[in-house]
């Protein structure tokens, strides 16, 4: 027992009240502390991932970091990182960052740092996240990337990438229509849609792994049930036609005299091609203007119409006359048209034939007497130096 002060002025409920206060702070602070860490752990670790397994130069790239012991209030995440000469430093209230990852093919690393109070935490290492940056080294594309093509019948993709391309590369096919189909980068697909309509074919090159994306590209494909579009033109510039005309009068006396004519001959259609592989004719006619096509059929090889036959009605000062040619060998020159100029032109066109009309003139009534009459036969034809032969089908599904 230790002795009572004589101070008997002390009043014992004052004397509890400053240790009460004190008991209540100490109280109040420790209900907002996690729980107690590892008696061992000096210093917390930060912990750095991303949000890809495979980072390419030029993604958008979020880096997480997890704390073993969360930051006091008011304290910020220090990220900094430089790569490649682009260094850049920033602070975040959330833990995490997104960085712009800069185009370079090396390794990148990030740190990450707990500031309190405007400097390092000593409780907290640096978190850091190191891996190597892949480099995208070209432009991948469809081939066709637009196609104008028929229900039912198969077309043929390919993909084309201006790059490297790793060995365990594939290209994944999606054609817009559910289907769905993986292919080495060489490979040339097929595939045949079933119903008419527009599709947008989209190839993604990528590399083994959920997230491996190299390159994406989408292609317009549009299915009919006959490929649509203005299909065929043709011009004939600098062919020499020379004709015999043969003029009837109403007496019944027939005269015989030399025309010579090296206008333009033109002709065109509106309507559909059908295509058997690289054949193709036109299924019907339609009258444009003066010119219309009668006919048409022919044969493309590669980047050339290997033959193509055209019969034609042209007006004109030889009145409904008709054309029939056969040409061959013609180069193609741009997307959808074909060419051939000056005396190459005789080559072209292995096979001519021109028909004159007959019409009738005027009779008055009560005329019995035969009716006047005109017509043109064929007796020459030749190139002259300037000609030039110009085919255009346009909507080509070769193209």
């Amino acid at each position: 027992m230790y002795p009572v002060p004589e101070n008997n002025n002390l009043d014992p409920q004052k004397m509890k009240a400053p240790y009460l206060f004190l008991l209540l702070l100490i109280i109040a602070a420790c209900s907002d502390m996690p729980n107690e860490p590892a008696p061992d752990a000096s210093r917390y670790e930060l912990t750095v991932v991303a949000e890809y397994e495979t980072i390419w130069s030029g993604d958008s790239i979020r880096f997480i970091v997890t704390p073993e012991w969360p930051p006091s209030q008011g304290s910020v995440y220090r990220w900094e990182y430089d790569f490649c000469g682009h260094r850049e430093i920033v602070n975040t209230g959330e833990p995490a960052v997104t960085v712009l990852i800069p185009e370079c093919e090396d390794v990148f690393a990030i740190e990450v740092t707990v500031m309190t109070n405007g400097r390092a935490d000593d409780a907290y290492y640096p978190g850091g996240f190191r891996a190597f940056v892949n480099k995208t080294t070209g432009v991948l594309s469809i081939v066709p990337d637009t196609a104008y093509w028929d229900v039912g019948i198969p077309l043929a993709l390919s993909a084309s990438y201006e790059g490297r391309i790793a060995n365990e590369a594939m290209v994944h096919w999606a054609f817009g229509d559910g289907a769905e189909l993986a292919a080495a980068p060489s490979d040339i697909v097929q595939h045949a849609f079933t119903t008419p309509g527009v599709y947008a074919a989209t190839a993604i090159l990528k590399l083994p792994g959920s997230d491996s994306v190299i390159a994406s590209t989408t292609g317009h494909i549009e299915i009919g049930s006959l490929t649509p579009g203005r299909f065929l033109t043709f011009t004939i510039i600098g062919l020499e036609r020379t004709y015999r005309r043969e003029y009837t009068s109403s007496s019944g006396q027939t005269s015989y005299s030399d025309v010579t004519r090296s206008d333009t001959i033109t002709g065109s259609s509106a309507e559909f091609l059908r295509w058997e592989g690289d054949a193709f004719t036109l299924m019907s006619d339609q009258v444009l203007g003066s010119d219309f096509l009668r006919s048409c059929g022919g044969l493309l090889e590669g980047s050339r119409i290997d033959t193509v036959r055209i019969q034609s009605i042209v007006g004109g000062i030889l009145d409904g006359h008709s054309i029939s040619m056969k040409l061959s060998d013609i180069p193609r020159v741009s997307d959808h048209q074909w060419m051939q100029t000056g005396m190459n032109c005789a080559a072209s066109l292995t096979e001519y034939a021109d028909i004159g009309s007959v019409w009738g003139g005027v009779r008055m009534p009560g005329d019995t007497s035969p009716r006047p009459s005109t017509r043109y036969v064929l007796k020459s034809w030749r190139f002259l130096d300037n000609a030039r032969i110009l085919i255009t089908i346009n909507h080509d599904r070769r193209d």
